[in-house]
């Protein structure tokens, strides 16, 4: 990994840290693949990437994502703060010469919560951001019957969150 954003994670980040180290190593990373190809797919349509487009993929993980939009794009850096996702992903990639990693926070880049998208919106123009533009990717992936996992409360809240979707920003610099 290339560069550390900050030396001692925050407690939020330490806990997410343990959490996806511990799924890297029971290789969970890997089927975050087959479980979100389809958001994958809707999103990549909608970024229409360009050969000398940069992108920042928050959260990578393994870099499945990353890799995907390396093929489009002219540069893509990978940002996680699970290490051994981050290892995982460089190991996958090395042979991949526009794709690169590094361990960082999301927490330190975003302020705001994700309900709030024009305040994204005007965080990315006053850092020198144009043609900003925020959209919602609904996940079409099935959803269980049943939810036992601690992210959402019981099953009608997980699939209210696919239906909102993932967060996609979009900027020119």
């Amino acid at each position: 990994m290339e560069t550390k954003v900050e030396a001692i994670p925050s407690q939020a980040d330490q806990k997410l840290q343990q959490e996806f180290n511990q799924w890297a190593a029971a290789g969970r990373g890997d089927e975050m693949e087959d479980h979100h190809s389809n958001i994958l797919d809707q999103t990549l349509s909608l970024m229409d990437l360009q050969p000398a487009d940069r992108v920042l993929d928050l959260g990578c993980g393994t870099g499945w994502a990353s890799r995907r939009m390396a093929r489009l794009a002219g540069e893509v850096v990978g940002l996680d703060v699970a290490d051994e996702m981050l290892r995982r992903a460089e190991q996958a990639s090395a042979s991949i010469t526009n794709v690169r990693y590094v361990w960082g926070s999301a927490e330190k880049i975003l302020l705001f919560a994700l309900d709030e998208r024009w305040k994204y919106k005007a965080l990315l123009a006053k850092h020198g951001f144009s043609n900003v533009q925020a959209r919602r990717i609904p996940d079409r992936s099935p959803s269980p019957e049943t939810y036992s996992g601690k992210w959402f409360k019981y099953t009608e809240e997980l699939r209210d969150f696919k239906r909102i979707g993932a967060l996609l920003l979009i900027a020119a610099k």
